[in-house]
């Protein structure tokens, strides 16, 4: 060792050795938040190890410790590094680690709700999602945001990861969405002014962007989701005015699904920028349209719509079929202490749904939400299920536009028993 003659061999076993003496540190909370990113980068390549033995090792080590929850979330995000582990057995073994944890996580959170944010962004396992991104930005044969060959392994890691989470999971698809949306409106924090690092970032977040988009069935998007949190040693704070929707990128791993299938959204290519608010306003319109026929509403200094007279004279199944595609019904279930046990509500809210145009730019679309409610206690906690009736804006009627079509109406003289 002195005479720097140190054969390979050992010098994984040597790492292994530092690698498992940070893992017992951050056993400890304020020895876990003086790590840096570049020893977390480091320590996470220990599970790419060149000795299978020391990558079976460490693995193994990392996933009791996960288990046990004694390390944080953010150990969790290694484990997508063995996505292009050469022995296939190796990413078996790791998937099941993965969804393992996140079992455990999730079961944790059920038995003991979180009080703060703090406590729910150590536990909920979605949040493993920009650890994850950071780390696979600073992968080191990632050259730039452009790297085709290597931008479609950590697609392979990425996936690995979200797999799991969005497994039987619909109702998280928007808010894994919106973690790589926010991603993408920061700068990398551990070198804020690299213009190439930021963008190999915000790569790895459009392909986090399009696996949800491919994955995700179309309805989940209009479930309502939280405002996601993320980590001020990894992200610089969230710039709202820049709403970054250039993607980065190369053409031949854009997205482009058929047209005529359920998720018709597609991604722009690469460098294009945002279109203006009319181009956004027209293209919401023509994915709406799609799907529903849309009516103009009629004001008070036009006269009534064409179409709202045949609607008329729809018979009631047609009616039927009409409302059945513009309504999207959706269960949720949250926990609510506040409720008495029976308590039931219901409401019209307005809601915002985020929808992909044609160029692949983020577009928002106002929704009308009827909501109805129902609590019911259940082994000391009250469970409220949440019935969600999502329409589009032209299918629900105001009151003072249902007042205005009855009043078109012809007046009908009541039946008599003569006229039976």
């Amino acid at each position: 060792m002195e005479a720097k003659r140190i054969a390979r061999g050992e010098m994984s076993r040597l790492r292994l050795t530092a690698a498992l003496c940070i893992l017992k540190i951050v056993h400890v909370a304020a020895y876990a938040e003086i790590i840096t990113n570049e020893t977390f980068q480091n320590l996470a390549l220990i599970i790419n190890d060149p000795v299978l033995q020391v990558r079976i090792t460490f693995t193994q080590k990392l996933h009791k410790y996960l288990l046990a929850m004694k390390i944080p979330l953010q150990y969790m995000a290694i484990f997508a590094l063995c996505a292009n582990d050469r022995v296939k057995d190796r990413k078996f073994t790791v998937k099941q680690y993965i969804e393992l944890n996140i079992q455990k996580r999730r079961e944790y959170l059920k038995k003991h709700p979180p009080t703060n944010n703090r406590i729910l962004f150590s536990l909920l396992p979605d949040y493993v999602i920009p650890y994850a991104v950071h780390l696979l930005a600073h992968d080191p044969e990632l050259e730039s945001h452009d790297d085709a060959p290597n931008l479609r392994n950590i697609k392979e890691c990425l996936w690995l990861l979200l797999e799991p989470l969005m497994k039987d999971q619909a109702s998280f698809y928007s808010f894994q969405k919106k973690i790589f949306e926010y991603i993408k409106q920061t700068k990398d924090a551990q070198n804020p002014d690299d213009d190439i690092g930021n963008k190999k970032m915000w790569a790895v977040c459009d392909l986090g962007i399009q696996i949800i988009m491919q994955r995700c069935p179309f309805n989940s998007k209009a479930v309502p989701c939280g405002t996601p949190l993320l980590p001020a040693k990894l992200f610089t704070g969230l710039d709202k005015s820049n709403s970054n929707r250039s993607n980065y990128l190369p053409r031949d791993l854009i997205y482009n699904p058929s047209r005529g299938s359920a998720n018709r959204n597609e991604f722009f290519k690469a460098g294009d920028k945002a279109p203006s608010k009319e181009d956004e306003e027209e293209e919401a319109a023509e994915e709406t349209t799609s799907a529903v026929q849309v009516k103009d509403k009629p004001s008070g200094d036009e006269f009534i719509n064409p179409e709202e007279e045949l609607d008329k004279k729809m018979d009631a199944s047609e009616r039927r079929k009409k409302r059945k595609s513009t309504t999207t019904i959706t269960e949720l279930t949250a926990n609510n202490s506040l409720l008495p046990d029976g308590a039931v509500g219901e409401g019209v809210q307005t809601i915002t749904v985020g929808l992909v145009g044609e160029r692949g730019e983020l577009v928002e679309v106002n929704k009308r939400v009827r909501t109805s409610y129902k609590a019911a206690h259940q082994n000391g906690q009250t469970k409220v299920v949440v019935r969600q009736v999502v329409e589009d804006d032209d299918a629900m009627e105001d009151e003072d536009d249902k007042k205005q079509r009855l009043e078109a109406l012809p007046v009908r003289r009541p039946r008599k028993s003569s006229d039976v």
